[in-house]
């Protein structure tokens, strides 16, 4: 028996904007053995690249502290893996530096992704290339790189190299140091501006150092012109009529919450809200706390061309808090539509059915 299917529109939504995390430069300069890059101000995510110029067999290695000093003690340990040295992993523990392997010749490139919470310990993952001898016929040599400073008392905000080879770290040498961008603790995220779909999907999640609830405001519009219905947790519904905001989060306090929205955006329409919100709770044995919204913005001559997250209650939105909109004008994705051989069509007005080859990529009439 042949099944036969019929051929539905596969719409394609787009993403509009999203909120990301952005990198800034906290040093950048010449570095020389046993140099340092000087105090800059630590971030909990941060990377370290070196580019380094040599004169002979070297062996650079990383240190680091918090308050502006390096410290010199027996506090790194590393784990690593070289292309020409070593057939598997060495270690190093209980030593004044996270350690690479030598370079003979050329010049090497490193870089070190460093996770720098202040009361943990600070965790580097590393890469290195050195050229080696010149020329395409010479390989380049690698190393893998993992490495510690057993440290929960601060925030790295100095990096140190030195050298422990017989060679020397020449002039033209450089440290950078990025660090991921921590914004202040905010009352709101907005998007840029969008263009206009008539249907949107609104994706947020949020985190807090308080009492936080989320809202939306659309096209900057605070006035009273938005109204909603809400239940929680399966109970009676609450409303709310002009409203500065709709409504769209749950109150939490320092808990992390997901919320869906699905927007229809017609610009003569009043538009129109449906929303979901899971709020998460500390461990498996409590349940999780939901919220299904509906809400209207009372507009209708402008579509929605931007989007507010704004939180209205004591807390803030911390780092991490994210707002992400999808758009769709309901359009058909005939760029590659997903059909697979020996698909049968039936023509609904004429009662003819096709079958698709894939590989000739032509329907053939077959009844």
């Amino acid at each position: 028996m042949v099944e036969v299917a019929t051929l539905l529109v596969e719409v394609e939504y787009r993403c509009l904007d999203q909120i990301k995390m952005a990198w800034e430069r906290l040093h950048h300069g010449a570095i020389t053995a046993n140099g340092n890059t000087g105090a800059f101000t630590p971030k909990k995510n941060m990377r370290v690249i070196l580019n380094i110029k040599n004169s002979g067999n070297i062996q650079p290695e990383l240190t680091c502290g918090t308050g502006g000093s390096i410290d010199t003690g027996n506090n790194y340990a590393t784990r690593g893996f070289s292309s020409d040295i070593n057939s598997s992993d060495y270690t190093r523990t209980s030593q004044d530096s996270i350690e690479t392997e030598r370079a003979t010749n050329g010049n090497m490139y490193l870089v070190f992704d460093v996770t720098n919470v202040s009361n943990k310990e600070k965790l580097f993952i590393g890469h290195a290339i050195s050229a080696e001898s010149a020329g395409a016929g010479n390989v380049p040599v690698r190393w893998e790189i993992a490495g510690k400073w057993a440290n929960t008392s601060g925030q790295i905000n100095i990096i140190g190299l030195k050298n422990t080879q017989g060679g020397s770290i020449a002039s033209g040498s450089t440290i950078t140091v990025l660090g991921a961008k921590e914004p202040a603790t905010a009352d709101s995220i907005t998007t840029g501006t969008l263009t206009a779909k008539k249907n949107l999907m609104i994706l947020a999640k949020t985190k807090s150092d308080g009492q936080v609830t989320a809202n939306y405001r659309f096209n900057a519009d605070s006035g009273s012109n938005y109204a909603r219905r809400n239940s929680t947790n399966g109970g009676s519904d609450g409303t709310g009529t002009s409203q500065n905001v709709i409504l769209a989060g749950y109150g939490t306090s320092g808990e992390t919450t997901f919320i869906t929205s699905n927007v229809t955006n017609e610009a003569s329409k009043e538009k129109l809200v449906i929303t979901e919100v899971v709020a998460s709770t500390s461990g498996a044995g409590t349940a999780p706390n939901r919220r299904e919204i509906v809400g209207k913005w009372a507009n209708t001559s402008n579509a929605i061309t931007s989007v507010t997250l704004f939180n209205n209650d004591t807390g803030s939105f911390l780092e991490g808090t994210e707002l992400i909109v999808w758009g769709s004008d309901g359009a058909s994705d005939t760029t590659n539509p997903t059909i697979v051989n020996g698909f049968i069509l039936e023509e609904t007005d004429t009662g003819k059915h096709y079958i698709w080859n894939a590989t000739t990529s032509t329907w053939t009439e077959i009844a």
